[in-house]
């Protein structure tokens, strides 16, 4: 039987152990790195589709608006009362309503809004017209109140009202 000997004294054992060390420590490092970028994207697409989704109230409080004022914009530059646009905290008329929320959604350090300014286009005596929307979403600091982070997203909306199939369109 032929045994041999291996000598660790020549330090050739500390070279492996370091050689996996720093392989580990590379393939940790990107994982980490990986991980993390994967984080951030996620938490800024929810924060993105909050916007989203107050943007898309702002349209539907503006059609209704739209519908119940026999098909004329009672709000924004137009409106009669105030040139205001029209938010959650306003009514139809742009005139601002005393107890309601600026805010579509206000939970911990998120808060969301919408804007809705003047009809974008009108077309065949009001039954098609073009909205447009945007929705605000604000990361605050919950101690100071001051806004850290700001996500925006515009929305159009075109609808045809009054006919056998009404419909609407977002984009």
């Amino acid at each position: 039987m032929n045994t041999q000997r291996i000598n660790y004294s020549d330090g050739s054992v500390i070279v492996y152990v370091f050689a996996i060390s720093l392989f580990a420590v590379v393939v940790l490092g990107s994982y980490l790195q990986f991980v993390s970028v994967n984080r951030t994207e996620g938490t800024d697409h929810y924060y993105q589709r909050i916007a989203e989704q107050a943007a898309e109230s702002g349209l539907a409080y503006a059609l209704a608006c739209y519908k119940n004022g026999s098909k004329t914009q009672t709000w924004g530059n137009t409106a009669s009362s105030s040139p205001a646009h029209l938010t959650p905290r306003r009514n139809c008329s742009g005139v601002p309503i005393g107890s309601a929320s600026d805010y579509v959604v206000e939970n911990g350090n998120i808060r969301s809004t919408f804007t809705v300014g003047s009809i974008a286009a009108s077309r065949d005596s009001g039954n098609i017209i073009v909205l447009k929307a945007v929705g605000t979403t604000q990361i605050v600091d919950t101690g100071t109140g001051s806004v850290l982070r700001t996500y925006e997203v515009t929305q159009h909306q075109y609808s045809k009202l009054n006919s056998a199939n009404p419909f609407t369109i977002l984009f």
